[in-house]
């Protein structure tokens, strides 16, 4: 899935990918696909997975600079498509967040603008709650014809489950 995901925002004319991996996968059987994933992203190692998913956030974060616009992906959420990446980014508020939204569910992956990169950048990493933070914001909805932003893979069920969806 990473890879899936990297390839469509590199397609959609995304300059740069982060990818925030565990340094339990570096040396661990994974080199193949890593060094796969450092041709197209900038890999970027946790070295402390334990502090949280607040602390991968905060490890990518540090690595945009100059942007003005990111977007945030878990890897266990499906790839969106470029029509859906193009109407985000069309829509981007400089101010706010863009989120893409399924019969009145909002999804992934999430637009965020320099100012909130900025002031998600200030907070304490431990007392983050990335959801709560984020209601603080405007909000702009660009609706999605596909339920797929609505997934959440946890499981090796889910993703097979998926699979039969995407090749159906």
């Amino acid at each position: 899935m990473a890879e899936q995901i990297t390839d469509q925002y590199l397609e959609a004319g995304i300059s740069t990918v982060y990818i925030v991996v565990n340094h339990h996968l570096v040396g661990g059987g994974w080199d193949e696909f890593l060094s796969r994933l450092s041709g197209k992203a900038r890999l970027v190692v946790n070295h402390e997975p334990d502090l949280g998913r607040s602390h991968s956030l905060m490890l990518g974060l540090r690595q945009l600079k100059d942007h003005d616009f990111c977007f945030l992906q878990n890897v266990d959420n499906p790839p969106a498509d470029l029509s859906l990446l193009s109407r985000m980014i069309q829509s981007a508020n400089p101010d706010g967040i863009t989120v893409p939204v399924y019969r009145g569910k909002s999804g992934h992956p999430i637009l965020l603008p320099r100012k909130v990169l900025n002031d998600l950048r200030g907070q304490p990493e431990k007392e983050l709650h990335l959801r709560e933070f984020l209601r603080s914001y405007p909000r702009t909805e660009v609706q999605s014809e596909a339920d797929h932003v609505l997934c959440n893979l946890n499981t090796r069920d889910e993703y097979f489950k998926y699979l039969q969806t995407v090749s159906a």
